[in-house]
């Protein structure tokens, strides 16, 4: 059995094995539906200290705006390819 230390493939954004990673995941790549989103710059915590409730993530063109995104928006961590994937969102235009 691998540690959650050495996950290659893609994992579930829940779960023990996640929480691991989403608490490790600054410098993290965001996509959703295949597009860049951004970079994870810092975890947030909230009343629970041990466990992330979002991530802050540098968007835009020259990743000068800063983003919360929510823990539940996650849908798989490629810990590997240090990259998180985003459920896809409807976007208001």
């Amino acid at each position: 059995m691998r540690s959650s230390t050495t996950a290659e493939g893609p994992i579930p954004a829940q779960g023990e094995q996640a929480a691991y990673w989403l608490r490790r995941c600054q410098g993290f790549r965001v996509e959703s539906d295949g597009r860049r989103i951004g970079i994870v710059e810092d975890v947030l915590y909230g009343a629970e200290h041990d466990r992330p409730s979002a991530l802050l993530v540098r968007t835009g063109m020259l990743k000068r705006r800063l983003e919360a995104i929510s823990l539940e928006d996650v849908e798989e961590i490629f810990p590997r390819a240090q990259r998180l994937s985003l459920r896809a969102v409807s976007r208001r235009d």
